[in-house]
């Protein structure tokens, strides 16, 4: 199976956040609050988009986040460490962010015309 963003390693999400940082600072410079939106199965949102939030609490703390984190599918996994990123990443958007709403992988994939976690790996790419 083809991995998309970090496949599963948050080290490779978190040194693209370091690498990110500033031009995202510079994207929200004026904003009075941020969306983050993420899947936190893999490394992309768990190590990218909880290291970004961290950063921008640091830098922005008057600024209001709000943080929608899309859980793994119990059904179907693109990598082993899934439920583990997904656990771990709570702790972070949980102290960093002013709301964070979990979101059902399963259910937002049974929201869009009976989609399955199934039938969804297979049309990804």
């Amino acid at each position: 199976m083809s991995h998309y963003g970090a496949g599963g390693d948050s080290s490779i999400g978190q040194r693209a956040a370091e690498e990110d940082t500033e031009r995202i600072a510079e994207a929200i410079e004026g904003s009075d609050m941020v969306f983050i939106t993420a899947g936190l199965g893999g490394g992309t949102g768990s190590g990218f988009g909880t290291l970004i939030i961290s950063k921008l609490r640091e830098e922005y703390p008057d600024r209001m986040m709000t943080e929608y984190g899309v859980f793994p599918s119990p059904n179907v996994q693109d990598t082993v460490v899934s439920p583990y990123n997904a656990t771990l990443s709570v702790h972070q958007l949980v102290e960093n962010t002013d709301c964070s709403v979990v979101l059902d992988n399963d259910a937002l994939l049974r929201s869009k015309a009976g989609l399955t976690s199934s039938s969804a790996v297979s049309i990804r790419g």
